[in-house]
């Protein structure tokens, strides 16, 4: 009975038309048979009133038979009367009983001596009045009893005594069959149930298209509109007929359509501007979510991975930028997600070290923030990352670098090669002229000498300035380090640094970024210079293998702490011992110059004795993307 009631409930809820038309129509029949309820009880009350009507009159024809016969005192023929009556088909039987109901004449002999009790009986005979009514007897059905006075005349005195005091001989009571009249009555109130249910169906049918017509086919089109605009056509509209609620209705839905579909367009093009800028920013931008997981990227972060977006959305932060299979400890370095899922994530600062897709790795100044997205269920809480590749600052700072002393070394040229070698030129001619032998011809060859050093220096600095992106050339590594001393002899003997130099035996020759290589030896020789202070000794050797070249770069100074060893080669991390400001650049600088060129730096030192660079180089320089697969070795103790 459930199962039924409630697929009828869910046949009905899933259109309004048929849930108006169940209630029209449930409560029309309700109306309509407490309608034929009441038409059908005044109808059968009134057929049954006129069959009574009719039982009386035929009753006081009877009765007026009956009282001719009393007045000729003609029982007999009273008897044969009554009992004529009683034969006919559609009486059940007469009766003649006195004042007091005892029945003294019938049609039905069993009767006789015996008293009528019924209700109407008694009223009739109280009243002195005719009464009918309908009952059922046993054995005989619905009859109708017709009960008429016979009134007390002046000649039935004699026996009846005076009319005035009884006014009343008898009451002639005749049963008619009541089966023929209820039977008319049903055949007329089927009859009216089934105009009723034909009135009805019409109603019904007329309710069912009108309402069709003007409501629920409206409806349904509002619904696909509203269908279509929830499904992102925001261009959908609703069509509006006539002038009425709904039209009215569609009118609003129009406006709501075309106010939403203006604030898509404003929102697209603010999201569109948004990601421009998010795309156009040199810094890597990501968002994670609370589940680690990378929900969006800028191309900047793309490139910083060498991944494509489809392989980066969706993974785990730590898998991509530190190579592990689970969340990194938040215990050992800072995790934004991991303040986020504890509440406590604001804006924070912090540097990494990442290991990028392919053995890479990145120094990372990273700012993460809180972040609330908003998804298609709701809102979620996210961390958002900006993510500075230090190690490509550190690049564009050499290039600047280079692109200074460039500026430097050919002012340079035009401002001291040239007149130096037009002096060369002039002492040369100078020498010339004079003899063998003379004390000034011996002073020329001195400034000649000199004049030649000065050159050596500028061309120096200009080899220095020569880009690292250009075709690798064949050179030693050990005249390249002398023409660095050289360069840099002026600040080494003003610091007070004593130097030793041990080149290989039969030259150090490699193939490679000569320019790299200046830049590895100046930024090493600073170094150590600042961390000599008052002076010291330097010591700086190249090792020949067949293969490679080892250089090391030792000094006496103060030595590193071993808590700052894992940070020197970061960028912008400085702490010289001498007090002077630096960049923190020179070793970062270093580590990737021996990174391009495929080869290893380590260091050991110890507080108060000084420390030992040593960088191992092919040497031959590395084809193109094979830097990735020889990382750099970086601090070691």
């Amino acid at each position: 009975m459930r199962g039924w009631w409630g697929r009828a409930r869910a046949f009905l809820g899933a259109s309004l038309l048929r849930q108006f038309m169940a209630v029209t129509l449930a409560g029309l029949g309700l109306a309509s048979l407490a309608f034929l309820l009441i038409l059908l009880s005044a109808q059968t009350r009134f057929l049954l009133s006129e069959h009574a009507r009719a039982s009386l009159t035929v009753n006081n024809a009877l009765r007026a038979a009956l009282e001719n016969a009393m007045l000729k005192r003609d029982l007999p023929g009273l008897r044969r009367i009554v009992a004529g009556v009683g034969a006919l088909p559609e009486v059940v039987g007469v009766h003649i009983i006195a004042p007091n109901g005892e029945i003294r004449f019938s049609s039905n002999d069993t009767a006789l001596g015996t008293r009528l009790e019924t209700e109407a009986v008694r009223t009739a005979l109280r009243r002195g009045e005719a009464r009918s009514e309908f009952l059922s007897l046993p054995g005989r059905g619905d009859v109708l009893r017709s009960i008429n006075p016979v009134h007390n005349q002046p000649p039935c005195a004699e026996c009846h005594g005076p009319p005035e005091r009884h006014p009343v001989n008898g009451y002639l009571v005749v049963d008619f069959d009541a089966g023929p009249a209820r039977a008319y009555a049903l055949r007329a109130s089927l009859m009216l149930i089934g105009m009723g249910a034909v009135v009805m169906a019409l109603l019904a049918a007329a309710l069912w298209w009108s309402t069709r017509r003007l409501v629920t086919a409206r409806l349904q089109r509002l619904e696909e509109a509203a269908r279509e605009l929830g499904a992102g056509r925001l261009e959908r509209r609703a069509p509006v007929e006539g002038a009425d609620e709904l039209a009215r209705f569609a009118r609003s839905f129009n406006l709501m359509a075309e106010r939403l579909e203006r604030a898509r367009d404003q929102l697209a093009a603010a999201l569109s501007a948004t990601r421009s800028v998010l795309e156009a920013a040199p810094d890597g931008i990501r968002v994670i979510g609370p589940d680690y997981r990378i929900r969006d990227a800028n191309a900047a972060h793309l490139a910083q991975l060498g991944l494509p977006r489809e392989q980066v959305i969706g993974r785990p932060c730590y898998a991509l930028t530190h190579g592990r299979d689970e969340p990194c400890p938040a215990t050992l370095q800072t995790c934004p997600v991991a303040r986020l899922r504890e509440g406590r994530l604001d804006t924070t600062r912090f540097l990494d070290r990442l290991r990028l897709p392919g053995g890479r790795e990145m120094s990372a100044d990273i700012i993460a923030a809180p972040l609330r997205l908003v998804t298609d269920g709701g809102s979620e809480a996210c961390a958002i990352e900006v993510i500075r590749d230090l190690d490509a600052e550190v690049e564009l700072s050499q290039q600047q670098r280079l692109s200074e002393v460039a500026m430097l070394a050919n002012g340079v040229a035009h401002e001291i090669n040239t007149p130096l070698s037009s002096i060369l030129l002039a002492v040369d001619q100078m020498r010339d002229a004079l003899p063998e032998g003379d004390e000034r011809r011996e002073l020329a060859e001195v400034v000649e000498g000199e004049i030649r050093s000065c050159l050596e220096v500028t061309e120096s600095l200009m080899r220095l300035s020569m880009p690292s992106e250009q075709t690798v050339t064949v050179f030693d590594l050990a005249d390249l380090a002398r023409d660095m001393l050289r360069l840099m002899a002026p600040a080494l003997e003003q610091g007070g640094v004593e130097v030793h130099f041990e080149p290989p035996e039969g030259g150090a020759q490699m193939i490679g970024s000569e320019s790299d290589m200046r830049i590895l030896i100046l930024n090493l020789v600073a170094n150590a210079m600042h961390a000599m202070r008052g002076g010291g000794r330097l010591r700086l050797a190249i090792d020949a293998e067949p293969d490679s070249l080892r250089l090391t770069v030792a000094d006496s100074g103060v030595g590193i702490a071993p808590e700052d060893l894992e940070h020197i080669f970061l960028p912008f991390w400085t702490r010289r011992a001498d007090g002077s400001r630096g960049r923190g650049l020179g070793l970062a600088l270093c580590r990737q110059v021996v990174r391009r060129a495929g080869g290893r730096i380590e260091v050991r030192s110890r507080p108060g004795e000084g420390a030992t660079f040593t960088v191992t180089l092919p040497r031959q320089a590395p084809s193109a993307g094979a830097e990735a697969q020889h990382p750099p070795q970086e601090a070691r103790p």
